[in-house]
């Protein structure tokens, strides 16, 4: 037979070969050897481990969404209060807020700015009005967490805001925004974002100088959290 003749007949007769195969495995194969029914067999196998996977997710998602509504309005404060002007006695250490056990103010109190940004905590309370201790207070300290890696270190207060006890051989970069992770304030609340890093001679420590999202002068309204 000539070579073009055999190539135009082997299309038809691979073409034949597969609908033999089709005809041969429905007709002399059982049903639980036909490719129809193993097809569907490993369906029914893979299904319903897919829809776990997706029905997991979204339980998650629902949990995460629960967590933060319970954090938005069961610790986080829904008003704010007015801070009384020190002007022109200006004093960082401390504010006067116009609320007081009137309004459910009690000592122990966090204040923030807005919702997540760490002002101080309360200190005594009158009536109408309460005091804060401030973050710039030199006596200052607690707990915190940098960046991403959550470093732990210890922040003080003071004119400058420094963080101090960070380990070396730990990621620790300028920008890195440095959070409460101490007893007695909601986790997570920012004090401020790292602006220098330097080492301290013969320690196995490094320090940074924060700078804190707002200006203490500036403040006209702050938020009470009862934790």
């Amino acid at each position: 037979m000539p070579k073009t003749a055999r190539k135009k007949i082997w299309p038809i007769l691979i073409l034949i070969a597969v609908l033999g195969a089709i005809v041969f495995g429905k007709v002399y194969f059982p049903e639980k050897f036909q490719a129809s029914f193993l097809m569907q067999k490993l369906a029914d196998l893979i299904t319903p481990q897919y829809q776990l996977k997706a029905q997991i997710a979204e339980l998650e998602k629902e949990n995460k969404n629960l967590r933060a509504q319970i954090f938005d309005q069961g610790i986080m404060p829904t008003s704010t209060v007015k801070v009384y002007s020190s002007y022109p006695f200006n004093n960082s250490q401390y504010i006067v807020l116009a609320a007081g056990s009137k309004e459910g103010v009690s000592v122990g109190d966090v204040v923030t700015y807005g919702k997540n940004i760490l002002v101080g905590k309360i200190q005594s309370v009158s009536l109408n009005e309460s005091i804060a201790e401030s973050i710039f207070n030199p006596n200052w300290e607690m707990s915190v967490r940098i960046g991403s890696q959550q470093v732990n270190s210890l922040f003080r207060g003071g004119i400058e805001l420094d963080v101090t006890l960070i380990p070396k051989n730990t990621p620790v970069n300028v920008g890195d925004t440095v959070v409460t992770a101490s007893q007695g304030f909601p986790y997570g609340l920012e004090v401020g974002t790292i602006q220098s890093v330097t080492d301290d001679v013969g320690t196995p420590y490094k320090h940074a100088v924060l700078t804190a999202p707002f200006k203490l002068q500036d403040l006209r309204d702050v938020s009470i959290v009862h934790y």
